[in-house]
């Protein structure tokens, strides 16, 4: 649909505005009506695009993000949208204006509440944003954020659902205390997999040596997907052991990735407040 939407054909914005009309289908509409205003530089859907957003009542801070973003993109593709005119909920229009703030922000502007905040010992400089904006393709804040993240060697992203039985803890431990910057000291990982009588359970057993403290792991068997909250709640007690501030942080993203920060959750709070929408 997006393909056509960026034909001129009246019939083509009859059939979006169907779709925009439509809850279940809206954000289909939505993205076909960017394509279609950007390709014909017009903004004869943005009524459509207004209205029916409202009379959905949406509420859901990813739909209003997505929204969001779906305004900024014709803003910067220089289609005017007049959300004072368009939308009657002066409630949404606070929303999405705090919304496409964030989302305006500047890899740099980023970067610099990252040193501010404490989060990196030392600020970024215009060669290594540069070097970033040309490794990149995110435009949305959060991306961003994650980018950033990921350049200072402070996130950690695998799958949670491997595709494999049994799952490696031992391999995957071992990836994820090198966020630690030598913080957390690994002395010896090892795993032992025993299977029931039905060879349809396993039993993990890990044990983990660091810090000159011994751990004995045993999450449970989820097939094929690693027990995220038993991994969280070990790689907490060695940080509280370890006497560190910093802690391992899953970012959810709402997928089976998992997205592990290593920093200091009063700090990692405060940084993020600053950049998201939170109800």
């Amino acid at each position: 649909m997006e393909a056509l939407a960026r034909l001129s054909d009246p019939k083509i914005e009859v059939e979006i505005v169907k779709l925009l009309k439509s809850k279940t289908a809206y954000f289909d509409g939505l993205d076909a009506a960017v394509s279609h205003s950007l390709a014909q530089k017009d903004n004869g859907l943005n009524t459509a695009i207004l209205s029916n957003f409202e009379k959905h009542k949406f509420k859901d801070g990813y739909e209003i993000q997505s929204y969001a973003e779906a305004i900024l993109k014709l803003k910067q593709g220089g289609i005017s949208v007049n959300l004072q005119q368009g939308l009657k909920s002066e409630t949404l229009k606070a929303k999405l204006n705090k919304v496409i703030e964030i989302e305006s922000i500047s890899m740099a502007q980023l970067a610099a509440n990252l040193y501010k905040t404490g989060l990196i010992e030392k600020p970024m400089s215009t060669e290594d944003l540069n070097l970033l904006k040309l490794k990149t393709t995110e435009a949305a804040s959060f991306g961003k954020i994650l980018a950033l993240f990921e350049d200072r060697r402070m996130l950690f992203r695998f799958n949670l659902e491997p595709g494999f039985i049994p799952v490696s803890y031992e391999h995957l431990l071992k990836d994820i205390f090198r966020l630690s910057n030598q913080k957390i000291k690994v002395e010896a990982i090892w795993q032992a997999n025993l299977e029931s009588d039905t060879s349809e359970i396993n039993t993990y057993n890990i044990t983990l040596i660091a810090n000159e403290s011994v751990y004995l792991f045993t999450p449970q068997d989820l097939g094929s997907i690693y027990d995220l909250n038993a991994l969280l709640n070990l790689l907490g007690k060695v940080c509280e052991d370890a006497n560190i501030e910093e802690r391992f942080l899953n970012l959810d993203a709402g997928q089976q990735t998992a997205q592990l920060v290593f920093a200091d959750p009063k700090k990692l709070q405060e940084f993020l407040n600053n950049f998201q929408l939170l109800d």
